[in-house]
C-alpha cells in the first residue's frame, strides 16, 4: 500500500495501516460499483459520463487522503522515537552529571579530611 519494504515473511502488508487502508479500498470499490449503477439510465449519456469521471477523481482523492494519512502516520512514529530516545539520551546526562557531582564532593570532602590531617600534624 504504501511502497515500505515488507521484507520476509509473505506478509501482505506492512502493518495494520496499510491493511485498513486496503480493506477501506475494497469497501469503496464495492459500493462504488452499487452507487454508480443506480446512476437512472434516463440521464443523458454526458451526464452519465460526467458522474462516472467525477466518482473516479473521488476515489482518487480518497486514495491521496488515505496515503497522506500513512505518511502522516509514519512520520510521527519517527518523531516519537526520536523524542523517546533524546528524553533517554537527556536522562542518561543528568544520572551522569548527578554521579559526577558525587565525585567532586566526596573528592573535596577527602581534599579537606586530609588539610585537616596535615593542620593537625604539624
Amino acid at each position: 500500500m504504501c511502497g515500505q519494504h515488507l521484507g520476509i515473511g509473505g506478509n501482505k502488508f506492512c502493518s495494520a495501516k496499510c491493511s485498513n487502508v486496503a480493506r477501506q479500498r475494497r469497501y469503496r470499490a464495492k459500493h462504488q460499483k452499487t452507487a454508480v449503477a443506480v446512476v437512472p439510465e434516463a440521464l443523458h449519456e454526458a451526464q452519465r459520463a460526467e458522474i462516472l469521471r467525477l466518482h473516479e477523481q473521488l476515489e482518487e482523492a480518497n486514495n491521496h487522503v488515505n496515503n497522506e494519512r500513512l505518511r502522516a502516520d509514519e512520520w510521527k512514529e519517527r518523531f516519537q522515537s526520536v523524542r523517546k530516545a533524546q528524553d533517554e539520551t537527556g536522562a542518561r546526562m543528568t544520572e551522569q552529571r548527578e554521579e559526577q557531582r558525587r565525585q567532586y564532593a566526596k573528592a573535596h570532602e577527602a581534599i579537606a579530611r586530609f588539610q585537616g590531617a596535615i593542620e593537625r600534624h604539624r
